[in-house]
């Protein structure tokens, strides 16, 4: 809906199908559109399970942190080992 991201993102996807043509010496815009289709959508896979790698890292740590807190709080000196 905002213009300038529209424009932001097809320039993005133009720059990676420039690299695409070049890099694999492919001409025919479709195959170069497929290829580049494929990328991305290997990036995308890619960062998603990372960013689920650091989610669930920051979980761990946060409940270790709420659990510190709650021994803190209720006097007691042992926790469970860090997790990170």
């Amino acid at each position: 809906s905002d213009p300038e991201y529209a424009r932001s993102v097809a320039r993005f996807v133009d720059e990676r199908m420039r690299e695409v043509a070049d890099r694999q010496g492919i001409t025919s815009p479709a195959r170069v559109a497929i290829l580049t289709l494929l990328n991305i959508a290997d990036e995308l896979q890619r960062e998603r399970r990372r960013a689920d790698r650091v989610s669930d890292s920051v979980e761990e740590r946060s409940r270790y942190l709420s659990e510190l807190i709650a021994a803190a709080v209720d006097g007691k000196t042992h926790v469970a080992k860090d997790p990170a």
